[in-house]
């Protein structure tokens, strides 16, 4: 699994970070596409009334896209969006869209079996 998910925040600084899905090579009509575009992401910020904002922006397989909005919604997390950037990919890719607010530690114990669901998924492209 090379997708790499670094969950953090500071109580001052707000961050983001990018994990590129390498271990998923997508075809788009036939034709390998980068991955400079195929990237997760999360982002924390100091919201108001002592809590902080998380959102991020998954990138599931078709598969992976059930037991992970599962996850985050069983949690307490939000799923804001679920949508896709392609017709014709290979595999099927999916951008499920995760809301949530609170504490950072909190916020990273609610995200975290999701995103240990993600690449552990049972049908893998070939």
């Amino acid at each position: 699994m090379k997708r790499l998910v670094t969950i953090c925040a500071t109580v001052s600084l707000s961050f983001s970070a990018l994990a590129p899905a390498q271990d998923i090579p997508p075809e788009y009509q036939q034709v390998l596409t980068t991955l400079a575009k195929q990237g997760d992401y999360k982002a924390m910020t100091k919201g108001t009334g002592g809590t902080d904002v998380m959102m991020g922006d998954l990138v599931l397989t078709e598969d992976e896209v059930n037991p992970v909005m599962s996850a985050l919604l069983d949690n307490g997390l939000d799923v804001t969006a679920l949508h896709n950037h392609f017709f014709w990919d290979e595999p099927r890719m999916f951008y499920m869209h995760v809301h949530g607010h609170g504490k950072p530690a909190d916020l990273a114990r609610k995200v975290k079996p999701a995103l240990d669901l993600i690449g552990k998924s049972t049908t893998r492209p070939a």
